[in-house]
């Protein structure tokens, strides 16, 4: 990872909805500056009447532990609202954070597919592991 970022970092989340399912990709830097954007968006969506909540976070370009943080934090949220909940962390700054902290593989909500790197909005949820919280 690289250094210290300063509270500089910018996130675009883009959200749609299809068939029950809330997907927000992520664009840019998931770090303590903006962890509590994410947050917000995620209790907007639990908020609202959705079946699943998926994270497509593959075009990060930047991700720290505020930022996983977040991420753990919509997991429990989901969970306590019996919402689905899916992340596809991607090839880039998330897959790397999740690997160095040994996530892949043992977290339920992590959808970790050859050739496919991120969440779509009409994909069956059944074929993803763990997607029920």
């Amino acid at each position: 990872m690289e250094g210290v970022r300063g509270g500089k970092g910018e996130l675009q989340i883009e959200e749609t909805r299809r068939a029950g399912r809330h997907a927000l990709k992520l664009r840019g830097e998931l770090d303590s500056a903006t962890a509590p954007n994410l947050e917000a968006a995620l209790h907007k969506a639990c908020s609202e009447e959705t079946s699943e909540i998926a994270l497509d976070l593959s075009a990060l370009t930047f991700m720290d532990s505020s930022g996983l943080l977040a991420v753990v934090r919509g997991y429990k949220m989901c969970s306590r609202t019996q919402h689905g909940f899916m992340v596809a962390p991607g090839n880039g700054a998330a897959r790397d954070l999740f690997d160095a902290c040994g996530m892949v593989g043992v977290a339920p909500f992590l959808e970790i597919r050859p050739g496919r790197d991120h969440p779509s909005p009409d994909s069956s949820p059944h074929t993803a592991p763990g997607y029920r919280a």
